[in-house]
């Protein structure tokens, strides 16, 4: 890690590792920073400093879902404050995480999880707009964006030749995000981002298709009741997986198709305001 107070003209030495990698440095305005990586053990690395970075305080941490910590290496991060900031990277089982609340009195930093989708690179042009970029090995190109702070992200619209992208930058109304074999891809954002409004619910699983089991992850824009259901092709309902009251936030839910014939089924999420179908695959 190096440090200069004269816009680079000269870099001093301060900290280093013999395995130690740090991947991203974010500066958030006033004198907090944060650099991220991962250590020699595969666990997330994180430092900040609190004196415009002439010193730093290490320490190892985890995403985390459901008290399920994940060994992980964080290749990008975007901070508004030291309390307000987002990380991504792989997880060890090449899933890719997003962390919503950094906690730097904490080992255990909650996250979303992303089963078989890696991110390398995040941007925000305003504490609502933001964008998060990876892939799965140069088979698919995934951009997920955000209109709410984080609490949901969806899957952007977008036309690639299937690259991973390893980092994206917002300026203005224009995105850009670059990625293996030289792909860039600009994409146009909304002239009008939205402050903060609520979007009610992600849902999706994984894997899917599936032989024997699924795992349903469902995050909330708000606590209300909910009702989560699978249903076969003809409309006859054979599982019901939740039906009650959930808080604000992450869930996750387990499911045993071992028992069901191979063929299509939809899972169903129904609440007060909305009531939406995802597609099933048993094989």
């Amino acid at each position: 890690m190096l440090w200069s107070n004269d816009y680079g003209l000269n870099w001093t030495y301060i900290d280093g590792g013999f395995v130690n990698n740090y991947h991203c440095a974010c500066m958030a305005g006033g004198e907090f920073g944060a650099v991220i990586g991962r250590n020699a053990i595969f666990e997330p690395l994180a430092a900040y400093t609190s004196d415009s970075g002439q010193t730093w305080d290490t320490f190892d941490f985890y995403p985390t879902l459901n008290n399920v910590a994940y060994e992980s290496t964080v290749y990008g991060c975007h901070f508004f404050t030291p309390d307000d900031g987002f990380t991504v990277g792989t997880t060890f089982d090449a899933g890719g995480f997003i962390t919503t609340n950094p906690d730097w009195n904490s080992q255990y930093w909650e996250a979303q999880i992303f089963p078989g989708i890696m991110f390398f690179g995040i941007d925000f042009i305003n504490n609502s707009y933001g964008v998060v970029v990876g892939g799965d090995y140069n088979v698919t190109t995934y951009i997920y964006e955000t209109y709410n702070g984080g609490i949901n992200w969806e899957p952007a619209n977008i036309h690639s030749d299937g690259n991973t992208m390893l980092d994206v930058s917002l300026v203005g109304n224009t995105g850009y995000a670059v990625g293996t074999f030289g792909e860039i891809l600009k994409m146009e954002i909304a002239s009008v981002i939205p402050d903060k409004i609520s979007q009610p619910y992600r849902l999706y699983n994984y894997p899917n298709p599936t032989q024997n089991h699924t795992e349903i992850f469902l995050e909330l824009g708000q606590s209300e009741n909910i009702r989560l259901v699978v249903f076969d092709i003809n409309g006859k309902e054979v599982e019901e997986l939740y039906d009650g009251f959930l808080t604000r936030g992450s869930h996750s839910f387990s499911f045993d198709t071992q028992r069901l014939s191979p063929g299509l089924y939809y899972l169903t999420f129904a609440s007060a305001t909305v009531i939406t179908n995802r597609k099933l695959v048993i094989n």
